[in-house]
């Protein structure tokens, strides 16, 4: 109740500070606190022309819907519902598992001005060119369709886009592709298109943001999401499915849908879709590189744990960049890769998170502005099992045969998966929610450990090391040292998971997979199975290493192999020479000698070095050569050190002076 009580005075305060404020430039309604300010949703539908049930019926299922829904989400939503946008309809209901953003904006109508006219060398906004220009081109098509938007909307005769309208002109003869030309070549200076066609005409030319009501740039900036509901009907099913846009990071979400066959339980069943497409977010407010702090968007007003806005302890987040210019428009807008952050602890606005990120990966940190935005929405696992395809980077060249492991987020222990096919596929199905520890307490954890394993030794070492004349108190104490860094280290040997009051259940299954190929590991890739049928890492080409490495421990094979021969006939000739068989020590020695010596091994060793590195084969990156440069000292120490010796030459001086053959004939 403190805690409740707490947060609805620092409610009312937010709201009395806002009141206080003065109204500037920036209407009052635009200032948010995002903790306390809910998400303003827009929940566009649309029903089949085979659906057959009523007006009546439809107005009563919305009725419903919008009910349930408030009474789900209560004060985290403000929720607005309409049927989906004619323009956008086509696009949403032909590929509702797979429309983008970019597929509902390619034919928004947009104004594009020549950058070498002069009328329009200055001109960076929609509201300067339909002050400044006289005219702009447009197709007859297009000025019908600008016709109806402004009529659908109801705009005032001064608002921009009837301006706009009373500005677009059509001259005879000049299609869409006469039109581009001629603003291309500069010999016009604004033309109205719509933004696929501009996007061919890179050359020369400007598109103007256009604060339009029905543009998209307008609708996003308006809201936090947007939800797609659809519904059909074949024979006696309904269906439903629903789709989320996270506005702000124009992010889609994956599709949920049902099936159902009597209508009264549609509102009920289009109500879990809603719930299950919409993911709660978060704002990255600190990170560093295993760990961030974060802020819960609409936390503040969450007082209900079964709440679907609310995050909780255990929740697997996906993170994802933006980055705007100097005029609000977005220049990057980038999931990250392989990248999550788990959520270990929560007051209901801070929360904290364990950062999981590929090898060598930056996870949340970066540089802070107020154009780079760097938020997290909670995972909606989907499919039943995801492909993770492993390809050479920068190219579509499949790694095969590359081993998969599996560490476990709370033990660390491995388990070998499998390995990719000749397509570098591996079917990674969706496991068991497993558990994790907070990040500092397991890597404090981690070094306690590492001490007791430290301690143990010391303690074996000196109690090993027990003399005859040293008194029975040192022996006693070494002993008693002895047991209690046993004791210690068992503590750590028989850990049970399953007992561990620390461990952090997980909501969804994120796990952490190496890939390996050969003896070397190539990625750390953090992931959730299921999120996405197929998730593709591009890892360093690693061929040429692997090759080395094949060709080395094959040729580490073959000395061991003649260092072994060398030390048998050896012994056998020493052997020979003590029992007087000096005729036996010879053959011995004629068949040493067959062995291959450490010059023709050196020879065979800097041959494949060459090979290796043959710039005819294409440039090593560094840190293969850097490998392969490990590998190759090996090997040649190990050469010089069991090769580079007078085994054969004290051997055969041994066997003259018992008067054997030296002279290598056959015996």
């Amino acid at each position: 109740m403190k805690k409740r009580e707490r947060l609805l005075s620092l409610l009312v305060l937010s709201i009395l500070c806002v009141g206080l404020l003065p109204r500037t430039g920036r209407a009052q309604d635009d200032v948010k606190i995002w903790e306390f300010s809910p998400y303003e949703v827009g929940l566009w539908y649309s029903f089949s022309p085979r659906v057959t049930i009523s007006q009546e019926a439809r107005q009563q299922f919305l009725h419903e819907l919008q009910s349930n829904i408030d009474r789900s989400f209560r004060a985290a939503w403000r929720l607005k519902a309409s049927p989906l946008s004619p323009e956008w309809t086509a696009t949403v209901e032909r590929n509702f598992h797979g429309f983008t953003v970019q597929d509902i904006t390619r034919n928004e109508l947009s104004v594009a001005v020549s950058t070498k006219h002069e009328a329009t060398k200055t001109i960076r906004t929609l509201e300067a060119a339909v002050e400044q220009l006289d005219k702009i081109l447009v197709t007859e098509q297009q000025l019908g369709r600008l016709q109806k938007l402004v009529d659908r909307f109801d705009l005032a005769e001064d608002s921009l886009g009837s301006q706009l309208l009373s500005k677009c002109k059509v001259e005879e003869g000049l299609g869409v592709d006469e039109l581009k030309e001629k603003l291309r070549a500069a010999e016009i200076p604004a033309v109205l298109l719509p933004k696929n066609e501009i996007d061919t005409i890179r050359e020369n030319i400007r598109m103007l943001l256009s604060p339009l009501p029905w543009h998209t740039d307008s609708i996003l900036r308006k809201r936090d999401k947007i939800i797609f509901l659809t519904i059909d009907q074949q024979g006696d099913a309904f269906y439903l499915q629903a789709r989320e846009l996270d506005c702000p990071m124009q992010f889609m979400g994956p599709t949920f849908s049902a099936e159902i066959y009597h209508w009264p339980y549609a509102a009920r069943s289009a109500t879990h879709c809603v719930t299950k497409a919409f993911a709660p977010i978060a704002r990255v407010e600190q990170s560093e590189s295993t760990t961030a702090n974060l802020l819960h968007r609409a936390g503040g007003l969450i007082v209900r744990p079964e709440n679907p806005a609310k995050l909780s302890v255990g929740d697997v987040m996906q993170p994802i960049v933006r980055r705007d210019d100097k005029n609000g428009r977005p220049t990057l807008l980038q999931p990250l890769s392989w990248t999550f952050a788990a959520i270990t602890a929560s007051d209901g606005v801070k929360m904290e998170a364990n950062v999981y990120t590929y090898s060598g990966g930056p996870g949340l940190q970066g540089r802070r502005n107020r154009r780079t935005q760097r938020i997290v929405l909670r995972v909606r696992p989907t499919v039943d099992k995801t492909d993770v395809r492993i390809v050479v980077r920068g190219s579509d060249k499949p790694q095969a045969g590359c081993f998969v492991f599996q560490r476990d987020l709370l033990t660390d222990e491995f388990e070998e998966l499998g390995r990719t096919d000749w397509r570098g596929h591996f079917a990674m199905e969706v496991p068991v929610n497993g558990s994790f520890l907070q990040a500092d307490l397991k890597r404090n954890r981690s070094k306690d450990k590492r001490t007791a394993r430290s301690n143990l030794e010391r303690a074996r070492g000196d109690f090993n090391s027990i003399s005859s004349d040293e008194s029975q108190a040192d022996k006693k104490r070494k002993k008693e040292a002895l047991d209690a860094a046993e004791a210690a280290m068992k503590l750590y040997d028989n850990y049970d998971p399953a007992k561990d009051k620390d461990a952090i259940p997980l909501n969804y299954p994120l796990i952490q997979i190496y890939i390996k190929n050969g003896n070397t590991v190539l990625a750390r890739l953090p992931m959730v199975p299921g999120l996405q049928p197929i998730e593709t890492a591009e890892l360093n080409d690693d061929s040429r290493r692997l090759q080395a490495e094949a060709f080395l421990n094959g040729f580490s094979g073959d000395l061991v192999s003649i260092i072994g021969l060398r030390q048998i006939f050896a012994a056998r000739i020493k052997l020979n020479l003590k029992e007087k068989k000096v005729k036996d020590a010879s053959r011995n020695l004629s068949k040493m000698r067959q062995i291959q010596t450490y010059e023709e091994k050196s020879s065979e060793l800097e041959a494949i070095l060459r090979d290796m590195y043959d710039k005819k084969r294409g440039e090593v990156a560094l840190g293969q050569k850097r490998q392969m440069d490990r590998m190759f000292k090996t090997v040649s120490d190990m050469l010089q050190q069991f090769l580079q010796d007078n085994l054969y030459q004290t051997s055969m001086e041994s066997v003259r002076q018992a008067g054997g053959d030296v002279s290598g004939k056959d015996l």
